[in-house]
């Protein structure tokens, strides 16, 4: 018997149900519904105006619900956190702050329970006003709402924190196989998510004894049997941690390579590395975009008047092995973060890990200034001083990757220019967006 979709979104619910009970591993994000959900949710089923203004109503009943109790408890559990964090950083105080924690997150169940009935109350609402095209497209804003529910962003390894299904909702690739992919899939994704997060949960709670352990070690010299014990108590709550934190998002990272995999042959060579750039970006911001990158010296290269068209192919020929090269070295820069955050985790050391993150992105860096060396060879010394200034010597550009370096008010980077409009150099303050060097098969800024 063939299973409807349906059917599985139904079992689905049953399974989170289940594992909402209150526990010590609750620990989802309680954030209700808002109107920018729903604008999304509505984008999504296409709902027409009238649709639409039913839809802002029920969100209206589901907030005046949330309002009369939800919110109260709500306050309520806030406060025990708060109650828990304080008494977590009193020297010997782990027993008090152990039972303060268990109490904040078997309220924080009881509240995940509260929201998933009103969500549940709203979506059944909306359900009743569609369509049967829209009614196809409905498991999809279920989902959405799942996955913000259990998606927290703070899981161990930087891979495990990335949604791939909302880049897919925001591409909008929805061709049969793509929609198919998804439809086995996110299930699957959800589930881990929400073990995930009792994972972190009960990771967090050996955190605390951990701390406790270790502020009660700091007590006794160096040689003594009571510093030994604190000691041992440290590395067995460090144990606690490896052993509920590691596999979970170790399980995330799995899928979502995997699941990268899958859409690779499914998706168009542009729209797939469109998918994956989003993702290296979100996984990894320390490594892109690269706030030094050469791409900004190739692209006011190819934008002199004054080269031909054989030298203009060269330097097309020297732009796509250092695109090739940085893609190579960028890539190997986040293995090394993932290392090193697995061997944190793990308790192991992480100190050459830390050096050998420092050194591929010196590798790096080196390779972004040698590039201006190489269009020296090609190039005229009047072409070459259009180019913008290129000196990492004189205005080195921001590391993120290096745990020493820190934001310089007055760093001077490189800004591509706008097609048309001539090769500059400003200031760009730290957290503007650097410019991103394409990966094989990712199309030109202007190809978009």
């Amino acid at each position: 018997m063939r299973v409807k979709p349906f059917d599985l979104l139904a079992a689905l619910l049953v399974v989170v149900h289940v594992t909402s009970a209150p526990s010590a591993g609750a620990l989802v994000t309680l954030k209700p519904i808002t109107e920018s959900d729903l604008r999304l949710y509505s984008v999504v089923l296409e709902l027409d105006e009238d649709q639409r203004v039913l839809a802002k109503s029920f969100l209206q009943d589901y907030e005046t619900r949330i309002g009369v109790e939800y919110l109260q408890r709500y306050s309520e559990w806030r406060s025990m956190v708060s109650a828990f964090m304080t008494a977590a950083t009193q020297p010997n105080a782990s027993v008090q702050a152990r039972e303060l924690y268990d109490a904040a997150f078997e309220r924080r169940g009881h509240l995940v329970l509260s929201l998933e009935e009103h969500d549940d109350r709203f979506f059944n609402d909306l359900e009743l006003i569609l369509n049967d095209t829209q009614r196809s497209r409905f498991q999809t804003v279920r989902f959405m709402r799942m996955r913000q529910v259990y998606r927290r962003g703070r899981n161990a390894l930087p891979e495990a924190n990335v949604d791939l299904f909302a880049f897919l909702d925001q591409a909008r690739f929805r061709t049969i196989q793509v929609a198919h992919a998804i439809l086995c899939k996110e299930q699957e994704f959800i589930l881990l998510l929400r073990q995930s997060d009792d994972g972190n949960a009960l990771g967090e709670r050996y955190s605390i004894e951990y701390s406790a352990a270790y502020v009660r070690m700091q007590e006794h010299q160096e040689g003594t049997p009571e510093r030994a014990h604190w000691w041992n108590e440290c590395m067995r709550a460090a144990q606690h941690i490896t052993r509920y934190k590691l596999p979970p998002s170790d399980n995330l990272v799995h899928f979502n390579r995997t699941f990268l995999a899958e859409l690779k042959e499914l998706l168009a060579p542009r729209e797939y590395a469109a998918i994956e750039t989003k993702y290296l970006r979100e996984a990894y911001p320390e490594v892109y975009p690269d706030p030094g990158t050469a791409e900004a010296l190739y692209a006011a290269a190819l934008k002199l008047d004054d080269v031909d068209d054989n030298t203009r192919a060269a330097i097309k020929g020297l732009r796509d092995s250092f695109r090739f090269d940085h893609d190579r070295l960028s890539r190997r820069m986040c293995e090394s973060i993932l290392k090193r955050r697995r061997a944190s985790l793990k308790n192991e050391p992480i100190i050459s890990l830390w050096d050998e993150l420092l050194a591929i992105g010196r590798q790096r860096e080196q390779m972004n200034q040698d590039q201006l060396a190489l269009l020296r060879v090609l190039l005229t010394p009047e072409q070459v001083k259009q180019l913008p200034g290129w000196d990492f010597v004189a205005q080195p550009p921001p590391r993120p990757w290096d745990p020493k370096w820190r934001p310089d008010p007055n760093a001077i980077t490189i800004q591509l220019p706008q097609p048309g409009e001539p090769p500059v150099v400003k200031v760009i303050r730290p957290g503007d967006d650097a410019m991103h060097t394409p990966r094989p098969g990712e199309p030109e800024a202007n190809e978009h």
